[in-house]
This record gives C-alpha cells, structure tokens and sequence, in this order.
C-alpha cells in the first residue's frame, strides 16, 4: 500500500471513529502526555524522545526540516542537555480537547504551554503557547508512542479557552 493510499485510509477510518466518547486507550495516551511533562522538567532529552517512536516526525513552526528518528533523539538530549547546564527550569502543560481512536491509531488535537524559567533569583519565567495535532500509535509491545507531532504557535487566550473533554489530558 503507497504512504498517500495509507493515509486515506487512515484518515477515513478516523473520521468514521467517535470522537466524542471516551475510548479504553485514553488512561494509556494521556500518560504519553505525563510521561513527557515529567522528562521536561528533569531536563531528560532521552526521556521525552522515548515518547516518540524510533520513524517518529516532529514538525514544529521553526524553518528548519521536520526533526526525525536519531536527529530527533538527539536533538532532544543536546538541549535538554543545555538547559540543565545552564540551570533552566522548564514545565510543559497539556490540554487535549479532541481524541479521535481508530484501532492503534489516535489523533489528538490540542495545546501545550510551556514555562521556561531561567535561573537565577527573581527570573520571569517565558511562556509559550502551542496548538498541536499528534498522532500515536499503539506499538506491538503494547505501549503508546508518538508517531507524528505537528505544532504551531498559539496565544494564551487559546489555551484558555480549550473546552475540557472527558478522559483526556487537561491540566489546569
């Protein structure tokens, strides 16, 4: 099957999907989410690089060319790297308003806020805001990874405006 005949189908089948009620994947996703939280504020590159498949593709709104498997890992470690050198303290927040599940598949849309503190007494903390579309997949060892990430910038009236959906990530 070619990758666009793939995506068709794919695409279809997640369409045909409801959207609207909690599916028994929901606990296991939403803990993709906690799991990366919890790697960013450690500054663990490799910890939220294993959030994402090995063929994962991160498009993100800087010019660069979408970040993908090995490039992508270490990407991540190098910065988290950075970050944790220069004593930066960084806390990601998720709220996902849709969830559409078809088999191993699930397709997310929703928004990210990210607080960057640098260090220091008395630093501000810089936040960004971020509208994204994530699709995971169940992988044959039974866990959920990150297959494709899409995001783009987003203000905060966005993230305050996200409607809550009942089993998916929201954090306040």
């Amino acid at each position: 099957m070619t990758a666009y005949r793939f995506a068709l189908a794919l695409g279809a089948a997640l369409l045909a999907a409801s959207a609207s009620a909690a599916t028994p994947a929901d606990e296991a996703v939403n803990r993709v989410y906690e799991g990366i939280a919890a790697a960013v504020a450690a500054n663990d590159g490799a910890g939220v690089a294993d959030s994402f498949a090995a063929d994962a593709i991160v498009l993100d709104p800087r010019p660069a060319p979408p970040a993908r498997g090995e490039a992508f890992r270490a990407a991540m470690a190098s910065m988290a790297g950075r970050m944790k050198a220069d004593g930066v303290q960084v806390r990601s927040d998720y709220r996902i308003e849709t969830r559409t599940a078809s088999g191993d598949f699930v397709v997310d849309t929703g928004y990210r806020r990210m607080t960057i503190t640098p260090p220091g007494a008395g630093a501000q903390p810089m936040v960004q805001y971020h509208k994204f579309l994530v699709v995971a997949q169940r992988r044959p060892d039974g866990r959920w990874k990150i297959l494709r990430d899409a995001s783009l910038p987003a203000g905060e009236a966005a993230w305050n405006g996200a409607v809550r959906a009942a089993g998916l990530k929201y954090d306040s």
